[in-house]
């Protein structure tokens, strides 16, 4: 059995503890996107464009600085 790193079950926000269900899905339906991009050759997801991630990982920069997540390689 592999890391659990990308299942959280828990996370606490402002003191508060938030569970969640965990099905051990993981990121079974991005890594299926990859696959079928890498085998057409594409570059980039038709459901998942490059501008969409980036805008999501500026909204997660944002909410981490707001919530003072800090991880050792910021």
């Amino acid at each position: 059995m592999g890391s659990k790193s990308h299942r959280t079950e828990s996370v606490y926000v402002n003191g508060v503890l938030h569970e969640f269900k965990v099905g051990g899905e993981g990121l079974k339906y991005q890594a299926n996107e990859v696959r079928k991009c890498l085998k057409a050759k594409k570059l980039e997801s038709d459901i998942m464009p490059h501008k969409d991630s980036i805008t999501i990982a500026t909204i997660e920069d944002e909410l981490r600085k707001q919530v003072g997540v800090k991880y050792d390689v910021d």
